[in-house]
């Protein structure tokens, strides 16, 4: 069969990706040449006008983030923590491995702007905007609450 095979049932669009959802998983750990390959799986959905909140700008260095944001009262508050190897066997384990200590520079870019922003972590007033630059410590989250507009 072939993949991402496209039917417009109604108002809606169906696509029958034909992919198996494991190589997005395998994919995402090879690092970030392999992850590039699961965009066969994102081009449906970014097609469709979805696009994520919050992204992370920071180069090869900055692989493996993860980026988790809630709302709390009328702020939001972001989390971005990088994402360290697991080391586990037959006989237990799951201990972090390779965690990663450096300081990059990485800019918080957000879809939409923002106001009232602040670097949790220093208690620093940042304001509002679409972007902000930090020096992240890798093995440290990066901790950032703002205002939606």
């Amino acid at each position: 069969m072939p993949t991402a095979h496209v039917n417009h049932p109604g108002k809606g669009t169906a696509i029958l990706m034909n992919l198996s959802p494991q190589w997005y998983n395998a994919y995402r750990a090879a690092g970030p040449e392999a992850a590039a390959k699961r965009s066969v799986f994102m081009t449906p959905i970014h097609t469709a006008g979805v696009a994520p909140g919050i992204t992370l700008d920071g180069g090869e260095k900055a692989f493996g983030a993860e980026i988790t944001y809630w709302k709390q009262g009328a702020r939001t508050i972001a989390f971005v923590v990088s994402n360290p190897e697991i080391n586990v066997s037959s006989t237990g384990g799951g201990n972090s491995t390779g965690l990663k200590t450096d300081t990059i520079s990485v800019t918080l870019k957000f879809a939409k702007g923002v106001a009232g922003a602040r670097d949790e972590r220093t208690n620093k007033e940042l304001g509002a905007g679409r972007q902000f630059k930090f020096d992240w410590k890798m093995n440290e989250a990066l901790v950032i609450s703002f205002v939606a507009l």
